[in-house]
């Protein structure tokens, strides 16, 4: 989800809360879809500075993926 800067000061304070969320989420898929089909596949980077400094969710992603770095 991209947003224009001119509309960050009206969104309300929960929504980079739910983008991370739903980032992860799209994270996990895509490393569940590459199991499945017997291939690799990296999830998208996270979008930093877009709504503030990263969160811990990438983190969270590589913990249910197993995956230790």
């Amino acid at each position: 989800m991209l947003t224009p800067p001119s509309l960050l000061p009206s969104l309300p304070p929960s929504l980079p809360q739910v983008i991370d969320r739903f980032y992860a989420f799209l994270s996990s898929l895509t490393i569940l879809c590459g199991q499945i089909k017997g291939q690799t596949r990296l999830p998208m980077p996270p979008i930093e500075g877009l709504l503030g400094p990263p969160s811990g969710a990438g983190d969270a992603v590589m913990a249910s993926s197993g995956l230790n770095l």
